[in-house]
């Protein structure tokens, strides 16, 4: 890592040792649902030195930084900030929400921008990746509320907890339109963080 990605790097394995000690908590406490997700979280934490280590490419520190807030952000959200109904934490899961699209509308760009590169008979014109970028949220965004709903039933029958929390439609409906918003901005001003991860791909699909 470069001397000016180090603050960013020292950023990420802290909130990786709160992670951890999110995992350590769940278990101690019993709260099956937050063990879960914050063993997830911090695993999802580790795909950039994974990437780094096994293409010999740095990943941009930034990122990570990024990837690790995003995962605290929803583990932490299983302490109580998920459930709040009055303040500004009744915000919290729409702000989680938008820190995460963000991340995977970014993935979104990765693979076409792959694609683009990958091939000299494909190229997408800057108003289709924009568009691409927005739908691939919107879908990821549906599988995951689907996923919600999944994780809270098996969750309940087998644990009798929750392990992922579904709100109703109302929250729903909320949670893609704070995904549309992140998936525009990512689109329209924060590709250049994806640029190491395109590079990756690009190379693995050339």
């Amino acid at each position: 890592m470069t001397g000016d990605g180090r603050p960013f790097g020292l950023a990420a394995r802290a909130l990786q040792a709160v992670l951890l000690a999110l995992v350590g908590y769940g278990l101690v406490t019993g709260t099956v649902g937050l063990a879960v997700n914050a063993v997830l979280s911090l695993a999802v934490t580790f795909v950039p030195a994974g990437l780094e280590r096994r293409y010999d490419h740095e990943v941009d520190p930034r990122l990570s930084l990024w990837i690790a807030v995003a995962a605290t952000v929803h583990a932490v959200g299983f302490l109580g900030p998920y459930d709040a109904q009055t303040g500004l934490l009744a915000w919290y899961d729409q702000v989680a929400h938008m820190i995460s699209a963000g991340f995977v509308a970014g993935v979104g760009y990765v693979l076409l921008e792959a694609l683009d590169k990958g091939s000299d008979r494909v190229r997408f014109p800057e108003e289709f990746r924009l568009a691409f970028v927005v739908v691939f949220i919107l879908a990821f965004g549906v599988l995951w509320e689907i996923a919600e709903f999944a994780g809270g039933a098996v969750g309940k029958t087998v644990t009798g907890q929750e392990v992922l929390i579904q709100y109703g439609i109302v929250d729903i409906v909320s949670d893609l339109v704070f995904n549309t918003i992140a998936a525009v901005a990512v689109a329209l001003w924060g590709t250049g963080y994806f640029d190491d991860i395109g590079a990756i791909a690009t190379g693995r699909l050339s």
